[in-house]
């Protein structure tokens, strides 16, 4: 099997389920913290406010202090509402994770859509879906995951689309050119804003975008290949490799 889709799969069955309750965890308030001092939380910082901290990354979010979040089974019950129709048993499970963490990913605050993570989602709902039982109901499934999500489904494709043509015209060194900021192609721009920002989003989508592109200019998919060539990507980029470069690589193995 491409290590493409080994990674696409390995990240999808080691995804958080969203729609399990959590288990009990020790938890602690600020009273219970202070009763050896007798001082309260307030009292040590009584000018103290969400979102009010003296700090860049305050000023940048403070916005979203109060901000009505829908929960991920508010999610996940807008896709049933959608969808309308029973979900094969066999990829329950799985359909229930791509909902919940795409959800999770895209109500964070510092989350911005790139063409490159339009690729990867894209990506990953193909492969998961492409063997389904039910083909007559694909369309329809995929149309309410996005509608669910309130993101815009033929904008994402059309995203994903032009990451393809790009790469597939491209070659390394033209990605590596792009990645450092130079020239005007889309993958500049994401790199110069990315670079710019200090607490720049990483996510998993944005990794399966990169290998994509990877796979589009030409680049063998193997294990040590992507891994290696992913390392020099995300350093080009300033931004750390360990995680989207280990996270392929974890419980997959290439033919």
């Amino acid at each position: 099997m491409m290590f493409q889709q080994l990674a696409i799969v390995a990240m999808l069955s080691t995804a958080a389920n969203g729609f399990v309750a959590p288990l009990p965890s020790f938890q602690r308030n600020s009273v219970a913290v202070s009763v050896a001092t007798e001082t309260t939380f307030s009292e040590l910082l009584p000018n103290y406010g969400p979102g009010q901290a003296d700090t860049d990354f305050a000023r940048k979010y403070g916005y979203a202090v109060g901000k009505e979040i829908r929960t991920v089974g508010q999610a996940f019950a807008d896709f049933t509402d959608i969808y309308g129709l029973s979900i094969n048993a066999l990829y329950k499970n799985a359909i229930n994770d791509i909902v919940g963490t795409t959800h999770l990913i895209i109500v964070d605050a510092r989350f911005v859509k790139t063409p490159i993570w339009s690729a990867g989602l894209i990506a990953s709902l193909e492969l998961l879906l492409k063997n389904y039982p039910e083909r007559e109901n694909v369309d329809q499934l995929q149309s309410a995951f996005f509608k669910s999500l309130e993101l815009d489904e033929e904008e994402i494709r059309a995203e994903a689309k032009m990451v393809d043509e790009w790469a597939s015209s491209s070659t390394k060194e033209d990605v590596e050119a792009a990645l450092a900021g130079k020239g005007d192609s889309f993958l500049a721009k994401i790199a110069l804003d990315a670079k710019a920002d200090d607490v720049w989003m990483y996510s998993r989508y944005f990794g399966l975008g990169m290998v994509s592109v990877m796979k589009g200019c030409g680049i063998e998919m193997d294990k040590n290949v992507v891994y290696n060539t992913m390392e020099e990507w995300f350093n080009i980029l300033d931004k750390p490799y360990f995680t989207p470069a280990v996270s392929f690589l974890h419980e997959s193995q290439v033919d």
